[in-house]
């Protein structure tokens, strides 16, 4: 029997497809598989890459692809990786526009603007809920690291604003209403895929 951990995803999802109790034999066995493992250095490669791609983007592209062995394309995609990954905005370097009149330099992002009536209140509180729930059954784990991880993060970015403008008793009251309306089968949560 050969598990692939990504399609299993997690330990525990593992150990009830095989049919064992504890982790012992599932890590020598299956966990350490060149499949797993092939697989997690995929992952770690992908947010290697990423970085590499933040860290060499003010130098010159044509010198650093040629010592890197890569092409100029692979450092783009690799920047792309990064921007949606959340890896850039979370090290807090997003793009600045240059108005010298350089139309090599990519336009400047778009700020993120959240207005925190009760309706969007209630959406946020509903992502959340919808994401921490994909984050604990989500069949992909990995998947869901590199595609849903950085939208949890941003929605608790969010919250984290709304509580700081001090709006955390509309939030909380927006929540409840939502919790309820879940409850009785007037809402339904986000459809997030």
């Amino acid at each position: 029997m050969i598990l692939i951990r990504n399609e299993t995803g997690s330990i525990t999802a593992t150990k009830t497809a095989a049919g064992h109790n504890s982790s012992g034999v599932l890590q020598p066995h299956y966990l350490n598989t060149p499949t797993v493992n092939a697989e997690l250095d995929a992952s770690i490669r992908l947010f290697q890459d990423a970085i590499e791609g933040i860290v060499t983007r003010e130098l010159d592209q044509d010198i650093v692809a040629e010592r890197l062995g890569k092409t100029v394309e692979e450092l783009e995609r690799m920047r792309d990786v990064a921007k949606l990954a959340g890896i850039t905005t979370a090290l807090g370097l997003v793009v600045e526009n240059h108005s010298d009149g350089d139309d090599k330099q990519p336009p400047a992002a778009k700020p993120l603007h959240f207005y925190p009536n009760d309706a969007r209140l209630t959406e946020l509180y509903l992502t959340h809920r919808k994401l921490r729930h994909m984050q604990t059954h989500y069949p992909n784990i990995v998947r869901f690291r590199q595609e849903f991880l950085p939208l949890l993060a941003m929605a608790k970015a969010i919250g984290r604003e709304v509580f700081k403008q001090h709006l955390g008793p509309r939030y909380w009251r927006a929540a409840r209403t939502a919790a309820a309306d879940l409850r009785n089968g007037k809402a339904a949560l986000p459809f997030i895929e």
